[in-house]
């Protein structure tokens, strides 16, 4: 049963309770930074910076993000991601260009497609594609993208508004 080692009593139920008031006390003097760097937590921070496309018909808006995580081993790493977004439509089109992990096992292999998104972006600011082609040709290079919902408040926004989380 669990917990059942707490229920002693004497020297052994004395350490128990030694043991978990001592837990307790640790968890309360560790800030979120220290949990941070002692790899016990981990945190992302990144900035997203927007801009307008510059396409022919000014519908479309770019916003390129780069995040690091530090922290516990299985979640540190870096991505850059690419958000495109249809004014008009009100979507957001997010692929993430580069990726390094340091565990692969869970995060997947680091790459490195950021060529393939810039050709992309470019086809866009020519006219040479549609949102939806950008996204089909995203995808035919390998390029995990996610589209959803949204975005439009950014394309009122002043160019290069960094936006931080």
């Amino acid at each position: 049963m669990p917990g059942q080692w707490t229920a002693k009593t004497g020297r052994t139920g004395l350490l128990a309770a030694a043991l978990i008031g001592a837990g307790l006390m640790l968890s309360a003097c560790i800030s979120d930074q220290e949990a941070v760097d002692m790899g016990l937590a981990t945190k992302c921070d990144g900035t997203t910076i927007y801009s307008p496309v510059s396409d022919p018909k000014g519908r479309y808006w770019k916003g390129t993000r780069t995040e690091i995580c530090k922290g516990a081993q299985r979640d540190a790493g870096n991505r850059d991601q690419t958000m495109l977004i249809d004014c008009v439509a009100n979507q957001q089109l997010t692929a993430t260009a580069r990726q390094e992990m340091a565990n692969q096992r869970r995060h997947g292999p680091d790459y490195d497609l950021r060529p393939a998104v810039e050709a992309q972006v470019m086809r866009l600011k020519l006219g040479l594609s549609d949102f939806a082609g950008v996204q089909q040709g995203l995808q035919a290079a390998g390029v995990p993208t996610t589209v959803s919902a949204g975005g439009a408040e950014q394309c009122k926004a002043p160019a290069t508004a960094a936006l931080s989380n």
